[in-house]
C-alpha cells in the first residue's frame, strides 16, 4: 500500500499523537498492525493505557476516508511528510507535541537557517502594519533573509505575508484546515502570491478539514514550533498570539513583543509579555538581530559588525561615521558644527543619505545611521 495513505490515515485519526507516533517507531510497530489490530493487542504491544489508544472504529474511518484525500495530494502536488520522515521539520520535530504529519503546498525551506514568526491581532491599526513593514525591512537591508512564518489571518498575519513578498523575503502561511480551501477567503490571492514566490502553505489536517475554534490553537503551536523567534506585533491580553507566544516559551524558542501606547488595548498583550519576562521588548530589526545574534558585515552576510553600505562621497561617510559612532540622533546644527561644514551642504547630503536609505530621520529632525 502506498506509503503516503498511512501517512494521511494516521494524521486523520482522532487520538493519534505524536507520543504514539514515536512509540510505534520505538516498538517497530507497522501501519498495517497499527490500523488493523484490536485494541488490547496494541495496549500490550506499545505498553500504553486503553486511552492512549485510538479507538478501533476511528483507526478503521481514517483508513476509509484517506484514499479520497490522497487523490485531491496527488492532483493538487501537495506534499505530505509524517513525524520522523526525511523532510519533516527539524525545529517542529523536537517539539513533544508535534503534527503527525504536515501538508505542504509550495516549496520554502522548512528548515531554513533563520525562521521569524510574526503574529499578532486581526483588528491591527497603520502603526501595527507599519512595524511588520519596518521590522522586515531593516532585516533585509542588514542582509539576512530569515523566513517570515504567519498564520494567514486577518491584521498582522496579512502584513506579515505581504511584508515579505514585497522585500522578497521567503514567507510560509501556517493554517487551520485542510488544503481544499483557503480561510479566510478574502486571502486567497494572497495564498497564491506565497506559493508563487517560492513560499508554502502548510496545514497538519487532511485537504477536506474544516476551521473550527481548537484548531487555530492548534495552528498556533505549529506556527512556533518552526520558528527561532517569534514576535507579537499587537495583541489584547486574550488574543490567539498570546497562546503562540506561550508556546514559543513552551518549546525554549526566542519570544519578543513590540511595545505601544500604554492606553492601547492593542498594545495591551505586548506590555503583559515585557512586564512579567515573558518576552523581550523587541521594537525593530535592530533589536531582533541583537537577541537573536544575528550580525552582518559590509556585503550585508552573516559575520562582524559593520555598515551595509560602501560609500564613496567622503562627504557623506564623515556624517555617517559621526552618526555611527553618535550614542544618540544628531541634529543637523550639531552636525554642522562638529564636521565644520556648509549647514545647506549637510541638509542637502542628509537627504540623499536618506533616499538611499544610510540614515534615518527620528522625531526632533534629528538622524540616526541605519547599521
Amino acid at each position: 500500500m502506498d506509503e503516503r495513505l498511512w501517512r494521511v490515515a494516521i494524521s486523520m485519526t482522532k487520538g493519534a499523537t505524536a507520543m504514539l507516533l514515536r512509540r510505534m517507531r520505538e516498538k517497530s510497530l507497522s501501519w498495517e498492525e497499527f490500523f488493523y489490530s484490536e485494541t488490547p493487542h496494541l495496549m500490550q504491544r506499545l505498553d500504553i493505557s486503553h486511552a492512549a489508544v485510538p479507538r478501533n472504529e476511528a483507526r478503521r474511518k481514517a483508513i476509509e476516508e484517506a484514499q479520497k484525500s490522497l487523490e485531491f495530494i496527488d492532483a493538487h502536488r501537495i506534499k505530505i511528510v509524517g513525524l520522523g520522515d526525511e523532510g519533516y521539520p527539524r525545529r517542529l520535530a523536537e517539539c513533544y507535541d508535534a503534527p503527525t504529519a504536515l501538508y505542504i503546498c509550495g516549496e520554502a525551506d522548512l528548515d531554513a537557517e533563520k525562521m521569524v514568526a510574526m503574529v499578532g491581532t486581526r483588528r491591527c491599526d497603520v502603526v501595527g502594519k507599519a512595524c511588520v513593514e519596518s521590522m522586515v525591512k531593516g532585516l533585509k537591508e542588514k542582509g539576512l533573509r530569515p523566513t517570515i512564518i504567519s498564520g494567514l489571518a486577518y491584521g498582522i498575519d496579512t502584513a506579515a505575508h505581504e511584508a515579505a513578498l514585497r522585500h522578497s523575503m521567503p514567507t510560509v502561511a501556517v493554517v487551520a484546515h485542510g488544503l481544499s480551501t483557503i480561510y479566510p477567503s478574502q486571502n486567497k490571492a494572497l495564498a497564491r502570491q506565497i506559493v508563487k514566490n517560492g513560499g508554502a502553505i502548510v496545514s497538519e489536517y487532511p485537504p477536506f478539514m474544516r476551521a473550527w475554534k481548537q484548531s487555530f490553537l492548534e495552528r498556533n503551536r505549529v506556527i512556533a514550533g518552526l520558528s527561532d523567534l517569534t514576535v507579537v506585533v499587537q495583541s489584547d491580553v486574550r488574543g490567539g498570539a498570546m497562546s503562540t507566544a506561550r508556546m514559543s516559551r513552551e518549546y525554549d524558542r526566542s519570544t519578543g513583543a513590540v511595545p505601544g501606547r500604554y492606553d492601547s488595548e492593542l498594545h495591551a498583550g505586548c506590555h503583559h509579555l515585557i512586564r512579567n519576562n515573558l518576552a523581550e521588548l523587541m521594537a525593530n530589526a535592530d533589536d531582533i538581530c541583537q537577541s537573536m545574534d544575528w550580525k552582518i558585515d559590509a556585503q550585508g552576510v552573516l559575520g562582524a559588525k559593520g555598515s551595509i553600505f560602501e560609500i564613496t562621497n567622503p562627504e557623506q561617510k564623515l556624517i555617517y561615521d559621526k552618526l555611527c559612532r553618535a550614542s544618540e540622533p544628531l541634529s543637523v546644527a550639531v552636525l554642522q558644527q562638529e564636521l565644520d561644514m556648509n549647514m545647506a551642504t549637510v541638509m542637502a547630503l542628509l537627504g540623499e543619505m536618506e533616499l538611499d536609505g544610510m540614515v534615518m530621520k527620528v522625531p526632533g529632525n534629528r538622524f540616526i545611521a541605519v547599521k
